[in-house]
């Protein structure tokens, strides 16, 4: 069972560019990002870039935000996205 209340809005940097993300889980999520990294070629602007910059990046947390299900937590992903304007999502 997802538990909304561990949720978190994170960064992953690499070089100067940032990717915005959300999560329930931070280690977890922290985890299949490397895994997608190294065990596949899965195409995107994010892992296309971290590629490109010998594996380079950081993956940080920005703020938590506990919150009651799946539609509070994107709403505040578009939210800091909309502020932020990262380069790779």
């Amino acid at each position: 069972m997802v538990k909304y209340s561990n949720s978190v809005i994170y960064s992953i940097k690499s070089q100067d560019k940032t990717y915005i993300g959300c999560t329930t889980n931070f280690n977890s999520c922290k985890y299949n990002h490397k895994e997608i990294l190294l065990l596949t070629e899965r195409p995107s602007k994010l892992y296309n870039t971290i590629r490109q910059n010998n594996f380079d990046w950081e993956m940080k947390k920005l703020h938590k935000y506990p919150c009651k299900n799946k539609t509070e937590l994107l709403k505040e992903l578009y939210r800091v996205i909309e502020l932020t304007n990262p380069e790779l999502n």
